[in-house]
């Protein structure tokens, strides 16, 4: 699935920058120089900064109404402050507009959020205002459309989401950084190199790259999926071996009857068919009772799955197809065992 950004070679980074003096505009000309000596470092392509970094855990939220068009008067919408070419870095596509947010009060809204203010409207050069209580963000003007990005969870659907620009909220206390690259340890050796220059004394906190931050949003899904694997593999093996244990045994009780049937003029392949013909009888009898559980089963599996139905055939079919060969491996050493049994030693069997 297409998340909405980047994930090989984007690597994030966060700063505590809390108990450093510089505040307002000062705050904001220290991220501007970091973000220019990134920018500047041998090996890092593109960079920016972002407050709410994807399927990070958090969020921001944000209570707002549109000023023109027949839209909703109030939505809670997803927040996120980004900087210059955050975008461009993260690989999140630009539908309409541009990406850049200039020196007026602008905004820039995903599709979900253009869709729910502007439904049939031209949302470029629209106006948003924030309803939140006692408000001092000014009333913003679209100037661009970007594709949906999850920042949740990759199951939900990308939340409207409504982008400000670091650049005019001075006010704004914490950012990170994001940057895209060929090689993680060429971007993280830049990043330490610019805090060590403007922000000696500010410790590093642990960075990750979108990769890394993809797969653990679905860590629980990976662990289900690796628990499943294993257990059924175990399942399956557990039941060729009975498989196996109940064909020797059959085949061991009738060794007189095998004899018998092959001193009266049967062929070895024949009995050998005899033999796979009666263990393909307790498929037939199994996998329909298999099947009838398994739909019992299927809406207590459903809540583990994404975008897939727990009754898709192709899985239930290659299901039956690895249980019909792993049940014909099991049978056919006993039914290879019969057909070498000497007509007069099984006569004298009793």
């Amino acid at each position: 699935m297409d998340p909405g950004f980047r994930v090989k070679g984007v690597t994030l980074f966060g700063v505590d920058f809390d108990r450093r003096p510089e505040k307002g505009e000062a705050r904001l000309g220290l991220y501007r120089k970091m973000l220019d000596g990134l920018r500047q470092a041998p090996g890092v392509e593109a960079a920016s900064m972002v407050a709410v970094r994807p399927l990070g855990g958090g969020g921001m939220d944000e209570s707002a109404a549109p000023i023109e068009g027949n839209g909703p008067e109030n939505k809670h919408l997803f927040e996120n402050v980004v900087g210059p070419d955050y975008f461009a870095t993260a690989g999140t596509k630009v539908l309409a507009g541009r990406d850049r947010f200039g020196a007026t009060p602008v905004c820039i809204l995903n599709q979900a959020a253009a869709n729910f203010f502007f439904q049939g409207q031209n949302p470029l050069g629209k106006h948003i205002r924030s309803t939140e209580p006692n408000a001092t963000r000014p009333i913003c003007e679209v100037v661009g459309i970007v594709m949906d990005a999850k920042y949740l969870s990759l199951r939900q659907s990308a939340p409207p989401t409504i982008y400000y620009s670091y650049d005019q909220l001075p006010d704004f206390r914490w950012a990170g950084f994001i940057t895209r690259s060929q090689d993680t340890s060429v971007a993280v050796a830049a990043f330490k190199d610019v805090l060590h220059r403007f922000a000696a004394d500010t410790p590093l906190l642990p960075p990750i790259t979108m990769q890394r931050q993809l797969e653990d949003s679905i860590g629980k899904e990976r662990l289900m999926a690796a628990l499943s694997l294993f257990f059924g593999g175990l399942a399956l093996l557990l039941t060729s071996i009975g498989l196996y244990g109940l064909e020797s045994q059959r085949v061991a009780q009738r060794t007189a009857e095998i004899g018998l049937r092959m001193a009266l003029g049967a062929q070895r392949t024949d009995m050998f068919r005899f033999i796979l013909r009666e263990a393909a009888l307790v498929f037939a009898i199994g996998v329909p009772i298999g099947l009838a559980l398994m739909f019992g089963a299927s809406r207590f599996v459903n809540s583990l799955l994404y975008e897939m139905s727990p009754l898709d055939p192709r899985i239930h079919v290659a299901a039956i197809l690895t249980l019909l060969v792993a049940g014909f491996l099991a049978s056919y050493i006993p039914a290879r065992r019969a057909t070498r049994v000497d007509p007069m030693e099984a006569l004298r069997y009793e």
